[in-house]
């Protein structure tokens, strides 16, 4: 049985030895591949050539300086002689070192990858959108920062974060690398209003794009990330705001929050609440029952252009709608309003957004009011 020089998993080419070679012949390292994966994660991958004899061999590795997932290891053989992973073995009490028992029928070299998790490499993803004044369409650029710290130079590596196309790139150990991982022009956008009275009395604002073709995105799923945002007047950019955008599957809707609204406002009061009596129970006390509450939104828009506005009931057990209904109305005077006929008073929708979410989108015309009324019945308790 002879025994080979272990493949150099510790990643250095030069300067201090992290691997224990136990053979006279070192396979060069002839390719790495870095994958940034979306859960944190980052695997290593090795591409290098071992000379087998026939029979069965022993690849004994120990490793110093940087930090493997041990369990993670893989050998696998990509061309020439074909060979079998008999057993791996850790030896007790060393941490850093494992050993793979192969046999081969034929001597010869056998083209490998070796793979393996590698803690001490990072990436951050910033994206930057910038929105030029009275346009409906903005450039998204989605940059990746690579952080080494592993120990490890990696003096030609093929670095592959998750987002973004395969590229050659050093990275030294310490080094910080900023890509432009994506460009998108002209990607269209819509401004979504939305009130929930659980975040406060605030109208939130944000741009909401489409990854998708057609929205000048959808290449993949867009990464989580901090998100700024500027407004281009001219030459100059002025610095709206940032968030921090969850991860974006295709066909799926990415928003951008940018704040509090100035162009709508929600006034939103519970009324007269009751009981519905459905059973009593042999001492005619109520036994089960629907509780109704009487609730009225009032939302204004103070622009010239249509707005509609998503607006949250949060509801427990189960519920229902009762008589929805909406008023136009225009202001007259500070703080009096009187019904418009002869408008159009586009109808909102309700839909059940989960089982505690009622959501209910309003169109609200220029310049005008909308005044929500409906009552909400939880149901059958007791």
């Amino acid at each position: 049985m002879k025994l080979l020089a272990p493949i150099l998993l510790a990643l250095a080419l030069a300067g201090p030895a992290i691997a224990e070679v136990k053979l006279t012949i070192l396979p060069d390292r002839e390719r790495v591949v870095v994958r940034f994966e979306d859960n944190g994660r980052v695997l290593v991958e090795e591409a290098r050539t071992l000379t087998l004899d026939k029979g069965t061999t022993t690849v004994n590795f120990t490793w110093l300086g940087v930090n493997i997932d041990r369990g993670s290891i893989q050998l696998l053989g990509v061309n020439g002689v074909p060979f079998t992973v008999l057993r791996t073995t850790y030896p007790p009490g060393q941490g850093n070192s494992l050993s793979w028992e192969v046999a081969s029928a034929n001597p010869g070299p056998a083209q490998v990858r070796i793979s393996y998790l590698l803690d001490g490499l990072s990436r951050e993803v910033v994206l930057r959108a910038v929105i030029a004044e009275g346009k409906s369409e903005l450039s998204l650029r989605v940059y990746q920062r690579l952080i080494n710290q592993s120990g490890e130079n990696y003096d030609q590596a093929s670095l592959q974060a998750a987002f973004g196309e395969l590229r050659d790139s050093p990275l030294a150990s310490g080094e910080t690398r900023q890509q432009l991982a994506g460009k998108f022009l002209d990607v269209p956008f819509s401004k979504r209003y939305t009130y929930d009275p659980a975040m406060g009395e605030r109208v939130s604002v944000a741009y909401v794009l489409k990854n998708s073709v057609e929205g000048k995105l959808g290449t993949g799923i867009l990464p989580a990330g901090k998100v700024r945002m500027f407004l281009q007047t001219g030459t100059s950019e002025a610095f709206l705001g940032e968030d921090w955008a969850q991860p974006t599957p295709l066909g799926e809707d990415l928003e951008l929050k940018i704040g509090d609204s100035k162009d709508l406002t929600v006034r939103r009061a519970l009324l007269k609440a009751s009981q519905d009596i459905v059973q009593r129970d042999h001492q005619n006390r109520p036994a089960l029952w629907h509780q109704l509450q009487e609730v009225r939104i009032e939302v204004e828009n103070f622009t010239n252009d249509a707005k509609t506005i998503d607006l949250t009931e949060h509801l427990q057990g189960e519920w229902d709608v009762l008589t929805p209904k909406q008023v136009l109305e225009k202001r007259i005077a500070p703080e009096k309003y009187e019904a418009v006929d002869g408008e159009a008073n586009p109808a909102g929708e309700l839909a059940r957004k989960d089982a505690n979410t009622l959501l209910i989108k309003v169109p609200v015309p220029p310049n005008r009011r909308v005044v929500f009324t409906a009552t909400l019945r939880r149901m059958n308790l007791h």
